[in-house]
Formats: C-alpha cells, sequence, structure tokens
C-alpha cells in the first residue's frame, strides 16, 4: 500500500497531463508528512542563434496549432505549483551534449505536435523542415538544453 509512504515524489514534464489538482490531491495520498516533492521542466534546446530562430518558428509557426493546449501549462501556472508546497526554490541547469544531424530529426519526430500534424495532414513536417536546416548544420553541433528544477515541501 503506497499511502503516506513515499519521501521523495518527482514529475518531469508531465503535470500539465495529470491535472494540477488531482495530481496534488494523489500526491498528499502517497507521501510521507515533509516529502519533497520536485518539478523538472525544459525549454527548447540552444545550438545556435540561426539555427534557434529557425527551430523556434518551426515550433511556434509551423507546429503552432498541433500543439495540445496543456503544453504551455507549466509556464504559465507554475504558480500554483509552489503555492501548496513550504520551503520552495528554483533552479535552473543547463545540460549540454553533442548532435549530429540525426539527432535533430529524432528529437523532432517526437513531439506530439508532429505526430498531431502527421494525423491531421498526412505527411512529416520534420522532413521539409530539416531540408532547410542542413547546410546550415555541421557534423557535430553542441546542443544545450535550458532545464529548470522547483521543488518544495509537502
Amino acid at each position: 500500500k503506497l499511502d503516506h509512504s513515499q519521501l521523495t515524489f518527482t514529475v518531469a514534464k508531465a503535470i500539465h497531463w495529470l491535472g494540477f489538482d488531482r495530481f496534488y490531491k494523489e500526491v498528499c495520498r502517497v507521501v510521507k508528512p515533509e516529502c519533497l516533492l520536485a518539478y523538472l521542466a525544459y525549454e527548447l534546446p540552444k545550438i545556435e542563434l540561426a539555427l534557434d530562430k529557425t527551430v523556434i518558428h518551426f515550433h511556434d509557426e509551423v507546429l503552432g496549432d498541433y500543439w495540445d493546449v496543456e503544453r504551455g501549462y507549466w509556464r504559465k501556472n507554475i504558480q500554483i505549483f509552489y503555492t501548496h508546497l513550504r520551503s520552495f526554490e528554483s533552479r535552473e541547469f543547463i545540460y549540454k551534449t553533442i548532435w549530429r544531424y540525426e539527432n535533430l530529426e529524432g528529437y523532432l519526430s517526437s513531439w506530439s505536435a508532429v505526430q498531431h500534424f502527421i494525423q491531421r495532414k498526412g505527411y512529416n513536417p520534420v522532413f521539409k523542415f530539416l531540408k532547410t536546416l542542413k547546410s546550415k548544420w555541421t557534423k557535430s553541433q553542441q546542443v544545450e538544453f535550458p532545464i529548470f528544477l522547483y521543488a518544495g515541501r509537502v
């Protein structure tokens, strides 16, 4: 039985899918008093300015109407998360990695908006988009993901 058994509870970029009130009620059921509750989120990768602008355009303009409404929840409603917590803290980190062109293709293809686009339009917009980037992409690129950690005691 999980009731009041957990010391730490972590959710990553998914709280918006769960519905915050329902999520928090379940957290309170399974955690011990003073449990640490942590929420992780990340933003679009940073590559280099010209590529970043192109990726932002693809994300916001090409796929804008295909994102689930809940996708923007954490940015607009993060205060709901921390108003229920004591001793709330937040930190920002940068995850750095090296990507080949194929890594970017896989990352973009994993987006839910791409899948919605394919369902509605019948083709994958990533392939057309990547053709515009190929000439700007070097063999290996450093990629940085801004990661945000929000944590507090329940």
